[in-house]
């Protein structure tokens, strides 16, 4: 749900502190929520950064049934490709 906010063409280098505190079923209604927690120039490419976000899954009764940090490797704002670069990747 979050991809395009913050990871589209973005590479995902890991998730950390994965939890699934309460199940999901098959009709509930799910929504998301990110918080950017860090970022941080790439060390071994200029044109990127990474990027660190918590993204907690919510469902109709407003309960967490996923909570994880992840870390992605991002295009920075000056070198971003234009959409659709890489058509090799289904949407």
């Amino acid at each position: 749900m979050g991809v395009a906010d913050v990871s589209e063409n973005g590479v995902a280098l890991g998730w950390d502190e994965v939890k699934l505190p309460h199940p999901l079923f098959a009709g509930d209604t799910l929504c998301s929520e990110s918080r950017v927690l860090d970022k941080r120039e790439s060390r071994s490419n200029p044109q990127r950064g990474i990027v660190k976000v918590r993204t907690r899954g919510i469902q109709q009764e407003g309960k967490v049934v996923i909570d994880y940090v992840r870390s992605v490797l991002v295009w920075k704002k000056a070198h971003a490709p234009t959409r659709g670069l890489f058509p090799e990747v289904s949407e």
